[in-house]
């Protein structure tokens, strides 16, 4: 974009230029067909990564350094060449002779874009220019390399053919109805799309105008902003970044007519790139958060319903990051969709584009770009326009003699009659004529192959009567293919006694399997057999066993292959123990009962409800008051199955304390009230033993004894627990007074007179 009367957006395009680092993908194809592989794609700066790995990985060598960028390479991924919309590379890295000067716009949405022409080594690079209004300055124009020359490193034969202007920078591309051509699609100011039909007779120059779009001749900043179209070929989606909305059509890929426009407002957001999910009934838009270029958005729009209010009310946001803006979407080869802002230093991913809200799962940061700052720039290269083959081999079956072998063929390619060409890859061809079957022509071929070579490469050549060129497609056929490969897993559980198996058998190039399961017990015994392939089957007990799997091709000819696994069923341990506390003491000593069947012990596990914890088999613990306790005691066998937690109440006994009063000493004859006073921590008294020097002795709580004879006396009580701890003996002495006599002595009279004293 460089047009003067808009100066903001000429200030915004020097900005992005200082930033450039664009996304390259690569387009494979075969000659006269579509792609088979998308593994690679190239960054400038020398960097890239490649789809080979999981996550991707680095790439280098790319001489890139600008925002237009396409690349393509051959079926086995080797690089032809790649351009910025300006300057076309070959494979080694070096400018092509006549690779320069090309009228793509380094600052436009979307710059440029390869597609195969159907003619060998041919390939054509459109271009789009930037925001600019005069007819064929810059608009959209194609050019075409021809990648047989300079010694397969190909040049520019035909450059910068103009097709219309002036560019919108809405430059993408669908595949036909046809099952063979490919829609050319382009915008100007205007409500019009310009469609331009590419097939092997080159592009159409009779372009289909479809009078469907928003206007923007009296506002074309407006136009500024990423469109794609969905991989199902129904919807268009484009951004307009400076008028915050997506702008969506419904898209007719037989006829080349867009209809039903709608728009989407994203209010304060500036979106600009967008993608589709690879089912098509979701989109995702990358926008600015409001005014700050420093963090950027990415909402998900679902479109199960084809309506502005409908669409917009679904609008959530999945993912963000800071310190970078907006940028760019695409969706990849996985079926991940990728997104690259500006001033990003790393890829970003979408892990799962077709599921609801955040259940799609977006990550920052999965591929790091070594350093490099992104332009926020990924060019349009969508999966399915050029992996999706317009003719396939899908399926073939092998006869039971190992020789006679029946394929299927399929094509997209339309036309009222069409003509399959075998090549069986003996030497041998044949020819048929289909009629058509609609959207999707199906036939069937047998070849009977001769003895000595078992594997042959078939080829497939579809043509039509109404559609021109040729699609093809090829299929390695093995014919007595090597033995299968028995496989099978499992899972066991601790004290489960019925085991499902699961097969995994490799086919081995095979049609099909059958299954034979044979389980042995240790002594070769066989317990029982199953034809299923994922068979489950009760074990008698719990001990060591053999399980025989037998898988048999269903030709002939080819060897069974067997595999044998031995498994041991484990018992489950039973966790329990008992424990030994004297009374008066703090420590409780354990003895673990538990055991487990076929198998030993080899953990212990004790938690001693007071924070403290044991691995030992017969832990001995002190606790620090009396009481009751809760222990915890779980056990693990020695082929690692856990035990259920066994809980054992534990009480840590007090020794009671004998103790008795009474008030002052006793008078003989006199009953004395003895009471109790005894006592004893976390339990009560249950039981009285009173024993007196006569040796009577005495159960009850309190005793009132009597001594007829004044003296000391050895009281002697013992006191027993609710627990049954008995206290020590305690002797208390008493003391029994003697009860006095009165008594007078004789009279001394003193003459007994009144008024004299008598003693």
């Amino acid at each position: 974009m460089h047009n003067k009367s808009y100066p903001h957006i000429t200030f915004y395009h020097q900005r992005l230029n200082k930033i450039i680092v664009c996304l390259i993908f690569i387009f494979f194809f075969l000659n006269k067909t579509q792609a088979q592989q998308f593994d690679n794609w190239y960054f400038p700066s020398f960097s890239g990564v490649t789809f080979k790995t999981s996550p991707p990985t680095a790439l280098s060598n790319s001489q890139l350094n600008r925002n237009g960028c396409a690349s393509i390479s051959d079926i086995n991924s080797n690089l032809l060449f790649y351009t910025d919309g300006v300057d076309v590379w070959n494979k080694n890295h070096q400018k092509m002779p006549n690779g320069f000067g090309l009228r793509g716009n380094l600052g436009s949405s979307n710059t440029v874009l390869i597609v195969p022409l159907k003619q060998e080594n041919k390939y054509c690079i459109f271009t789009a220019g930037g925001l600019n209004f005069q007819l064929g300055a810059d608009g959209y124009n194609y050019s075409i390399v021809d990648i047989s020359l300079q010694n397969g490193l190909g040049d520019v034969t035909v450059k910068n053919f103009f097709l219309n202007g002036p560019s919108s920078e809405k430059l993408f591309a669908v595949p036909h109805a046809n099952g063979s051509d490919i829609w050319l699609v382009t915008k100007n100011f205007t409500n019009q799309f310009f469609l331009y039909k590419v097939s092997c007779n080159g592009v159409s120059l009779n372009p289909v105008i479809s009078l469907c779009g928003l206007d923007f001749s009296s506002n074309p900043i407006l136009a500024f902003g990423d469109i794609k179209v969905s991989p199902s070929s129904k919807y268009v989606a484009a951004a307009s970044f400076y008028g915050n909305f997506v702008h969506f059509y419904k898209f007719d890929n037989s006829t080349g007519t867009l209809s039903l426009p709608i728009i989407i407002p994203i209010a304060n957001k500036a979106p600009f790139g967008i993608e589709f999910s690879s089912d098509s009934k979701k989109l995702y838009v990358c926008c600015n958060a409001g005014n700050n270029q420093n963090k950027m958005e990415i909402f998900q729009f679902d479109m199960s319903q084809y309506d502005s209010a409908s669409i917009a009310s679904t609008m959530i946001k999945v993912g963000e990051k800071e310190n970078v803006y907006h940028g760019s979407l695409q969706l990849s080869p996985s079926g991940k969709i990728y997104h690259l802002g500006f001033n990003d230093s790393s890829l970003n991913v979408i892990n799962f584009p077709n599921q609801s809200d955040l259940n799609c799962s977006y990550q920052n940061s999965q591929v790091s770009l070594e350093g490099s700052a992104g332009a926020g720039r990924l060019p349009y290269a969508p999966p399915f326009l050029f992996t999706a083959q317009n003719v396939q081999i899908p399926t073939y079956t092998v006869a039971p003699d190992c020789r006679t072998v029946t394929l299927t063929g399929k094509t997209y390619i339309k036309g009222n009659n069409l003509t399959f060409k075998w090549k069986f890859g003996d030497g041998d061809s044949t020819v048929q004529l289909v009629p058509s079957g609609g959207d999707t022509t199906y036939t069937t071929v047998t070849h009977f192959y001769p003895l000595g070579i078992d594997t042959f490469n078939v080829q497939l050549f579809v043509t039509s009567d109404t559609v021109c060129g040729q699609g093809s497609a090829g299929k390695k056929v093995v014919v007595k293919p090597p033995k299968p490969t028995a496989k099978f897993g499992y899972t066991l559980t601790c004290n489960q006694q019925l085991v499902t198996f699961t097969d995994s058998s490799l086919l081995n190039f095979n049609p099909s399997l059958t299954f034979t399961w044979q389980f042995f017990n240790k002594n070769n015994v066989l317990l029982g057999s199953s034809n299923l392939q994922n068979p489950v089957f009760t074990f008698p007990t719990l001990d060591t066993f053999a399980i025989r799997l037998i898988v048999r091709s269903a030709l002939a000819c080819v060897q069974a292959d067997t595999l044998t696994k031995t498994i041991v069923l484990k018992a489950k341990p039973n966790a329990a123990a008992t424990y030994t506390n004297n009374c008066g003491s703090l420590t409780a000593s354990f003895n673990n009962l538990s055991t487990v069947v076929a198998d030993t012990l080899s953990n212990y596990y004790w938690s001693f409800a007071d924070g403290a914890f044991s691995t030992l088999k017969n832990p001995n613990h002190n606790y620090a008051a009396f009481g009751s306790y809760t222990v915890k005691l779980v056990v693990t066998s020695s082929l690692g199955c856990v035990s259920d937690t066994a809980f054992i109440p534990v009480v840590v006994k007090a020794k009671p304390v004998a103790n008795f009063i009474y008030s002052n000493n006793g008078c003989a004859g006199v009953p004395l009230l003895l009471q109790d006073s005894a006592y004893v921590t976390n339990s009560t008294i249950t039981n009285h033993y009173w024993q007196l020097p006569n040796g009577n002795s005495f159960t009850t709580v309190h005793i009132s004894p009597s001594f007829s004879v004044g003296g000391s006396y050895v009281i002697k009580y013992v006191v027993t627990s609710a627990l049954g701890c008995i206290s020590d003996t305690l002797p208390k002495t008493i003391f029994i007074e003697s009860i006095p006599i009165a008594a007078i002595a004789p009279i001394t009279a003193n003459g007994g007179c009144q008024n004299q004293a008598i003693n």
